[in-house]
C-alpha cells in the first residue's frame, strides 16, 4: 500500500478530476456538494483518509434524513458519492480495505411513528445499555416534547437554556430553531415531569457525549429490538411519534401541534401526523353509533 498522510478532504481535492473523469459536469458538481457536506459533518474532512469507515458514512446519511429532512433516495446519493472517493482510493492502493455502504430501502416508506409496544421495547433496551446512557434520556426527551435531535444537542453546549417561570413550570428556550427551513426563530418547549427528569439526567452526561457512540448504540438498538439494522428506524421517528400521539390519542388541534413542533406551515405538520388504525376503528364505531338508530328505524 502506498504510504500517505492525506486527510479525506485533501485526497478528494487532489484526485477529484480522475475520480469524476467519466461523469458529466452536472453530476460532478452534485458530487462536489455531497463531499463538501460530508467533510463538514463531524469534521470528516480533517480526518486521515485511512480512518474513514462505513459507519462514518452511515452516520452522515442518518443526519441528512433526521436533521435535514432529506429523503432516503437523496441520502443514498450522498453516501454513494462518498463511497466513490473511497473506492477510487482502494483501487489505486491508497487505502488497504474497500468500504461497503448499506443503502436505505427506497421502495418502502420509513416507519412514521413508534407503536406503544415498540416504545416500551426501545426504552427498555436503551435504559439497560451502559455504553451511552444519554441515548435513553435523549429518547425520553424527544418522545415527550417532539424535539429534534439537533435541538436536544443544543443543551450540551448551552446554546439552549432551561428556564423556570413564575408558575414553577420548566421550559427549554431555543434561541434559534428551524421553522420549515424558512429561517430560524426562537421557541420555548414546555417540559412535563418525564422530560424534566431527562434534562436533569443529561446535565450530568453531556461531558461524555460522543456522536459516533450515539449512532453506534442507536444502531445496535435497531438490531436488538427490530431484529435487523433497519436504517429507516431513525431517532427522528420520535418526532413523528409525538405528533401522531397528539393528533390521534389527545385530539389536539393541528394548528396547536404545528406550534408545539416549531412548524410555520401546516403542510409540514401533516407529514408528521399519521392516522393510527385504532383511530380509524374508533371513527368507524362512532359513525356506526350515530346512524344506528335511524337506520334500524327505517330498515328493521
Amino acid at each position: 500500500m502506498i504510504s500517505n498522510s492525506f486527510t479525506f478532504a485533501e485526497f478528494h481535492k487532489k484526485h477529484h478530476k480522475l475520480i469524476y473523469k467519466r461523469t458529466t459536469e452536472k453530476h460532478s458538481q452534485y458530487c462536489f456538494m455531497c463531499i463538501r457536506r460530508f467533510c463538514e459533518f463531524d469534521n470528516n474532512g480533517y480526518r486521515p483518509l485511512n480512518d474513514i469507515r462505513a459507519a462514518d458514512i452511515h452516520f452522515y446519511g442518518d443526519d441528512l434524513i433526521q436533521e435535514h429532512g432529506l429523503t432516503e433516495r437523496t441520502a443514498n446519493r450522498h453516501m454513494v458519492a462518498v463511497g466513490k472517493v473511497i473506492r477510487y482510493a482502494f483501487t489505486n492502493h491508497y487505502v488497504q480495505y474497500p468500504i461497503s455502504v448499506d443503502q436505505y430501502d427506497e421502495d418502502n416508506a420509513r416507519p412514521r411513528y413508534f407503536t406503544d409496544e415498540e416504545i416500551d421495547r426501545i426504552l427498555t433496551w436503551l435504559k439497560t445499555n451502559n455504553e451511552a446512557p444519554y441515548v435513553y434520556h435523549m429518547s425520553m426527551l424527544a418522545l415527550h416534547t417532539g424535539m429534534r435531535l439537533g435541538e436536544i444537542l443544543k443543551l450540551a453546549d448551552d446554546t439552549a437554556t432551561v428556564e423556570v417561570d413564575e408558575d414553577g413550570d420548566t421550559w427549554i428556550y431555543l434561541p434559534e430553531t428551524k421553522w420549515n427551513g424558512r429561517g430560524k426563530k426562537p421557541r420555548y418547549v414546555l417540559l412535563n415531569k418525564y422530560a424534566k427528569a431527562a434534562v436533569e439526567s443529561l446535565e450530568y452526561l453531556w461531558d461524555h457525549y460522543d456522536t459516533k457512540r450515539f449512532y453506534s448504540v442507536w444502531g445496535e438498538m435497531r438490531y436488538r429490538v427490530f431484529g435487523s439494522d433497519d436504517k429507516s428506524v431513525l431517532f427522528h421517528i420520535w418526532r413523528h411519534t409525538y405528533a401522531t400521539r397528539l393528533a390521534n390519542d389527545l385530539s389536539v388541534n393541528q394548528t396547536v401541534i404545528a406550534k408545539q413542533m416549531g412548524h410555520s406551515d401546516l403542510k409540514t405538520t401533516n407529514k408528521y401526523i399519521k392516522l393510527k388504525s385504532s383511530t380509524q376503528r374508533d371513527i368507524a364505531k362512532q359513525v356506526e353509533r350515530q346512524y344506528e338508530g335511524a337506520l334500524n328505524a327505517r330498515h328493521p
